[in-house]
């Protein structure tokens, strides 16, 4: 008898649970978004990870800390998080962890449509309208190529707060070297934080609504031996112009101290 009124209590219960799912989990669902407070940039860590050493102790500029600015809208997507600034219409720190298993994932070819975001404020969100006939890409942040191991991944990674407004040439044959490379030490040493800085200068470019950073820097934090710790901090700049250099890797190594979001915000 009290195995059967167990039994029954646990049925009513899942029952009432499918019926009423809260509100977080509707939330997630519809939106992508972690409606809780996302942990992000200078004393990031992944609680889930095996790897949790922080970037603190890296000399960024202090502007890096935009969370406390006004004007700043925290986007946390789960996989990646965003800074994105409000005023600019531009994200200016975006940061994510690759793990070296989901990078090994044959990527998904078909691509999601691009979506504006909808947990901005309307005048601060761009359109698909904004880029059409611009000239200019819809420069990822967190790449399609580092986000397509999963569908539901992929798809939040198809916001337009995730984009910058780029040169063709930039994005597509300067910028994807150093994403390319982030795919391969993740892999290469199982997992990798990924911290992305856009540096906006005063005279930046404009072209309707659309404002042109002046270039990424990308910072590249990981263990390259597990068994010994060595930790590893690369810092990467590429400009945003019209026409780039054909240059390696190696030629856009810079000073992690050198890393700002640009005189802008001074």
């Amino acid at each position: 008898m009290r195995y059967i009124i167990t039994l029954f209590i646990f049925i009513m219960l899942a029952i009432y649970t499918l019926a009423n799912p809260s509100t977080t989990e509707f939330y997630e669902k519809s939106s992508g978004i972690n409606p809780h407070p996302p942990v992000l940039f200078v004393d990031a860590v992944d609680v889930d990870s095996d790897y949790n050493e922080p970037i603190q102790e890296l000399s960024f500029d202090d502007n890096l800390m935009l969370m406390k600015k006004d004007g700043t809208h925290m986007l946390d997507f789960g996989s990646y998080s965003i800074s994105y600034n409000e005023t600019l219409r531009l994200p200016i720190v975006v940061q994510f962890r690759l793990k070296g298993f989901e990078q090994k994932v044959k990527g998904i070819k078909k691509r999601p449509s691009w979506k504006s975001e909808y947990n901005l404020p309307k005048e601060s969100r761009l359109t698909n309208r904004d880029y059409k006939h611009s000239g200019f890409d819809k420069g990822h942040i967190y790449s399609d190529a580092s986000a397509d191991f999963d569908k539901y991944n992929l798809k939040k990674a198809y916001t337009l707060a995730n984009t910058i407004p780029q040169y063709p040439k930039s994005n597509r044959y300067t910028w994807s070297q150093v994403e390319r490379e982030e795919r391969k030490i993740a892999i290469r040493h199982s997992n990798i934080l990924v911290t992305n800085v856009i540096r906006v200068d005063n005279g930046f470019e404009t072209k309707g609504r659309l404002n042109i950073p002046t270039g990424i820097y990308k910072v590249l934090d990981y263990t390259e031996n597990i068994r010994d710790g060595k930790h590893i901090v690369k810092c990467y700049y590429y400009k945003n112009e019209k026409n780039p250099k054909k240059e390696k890797l190696k030629d856009h190594e810079v000073q992690c101290s050198e890393v700002t979001t640009g005189s802008y915000f001074k």
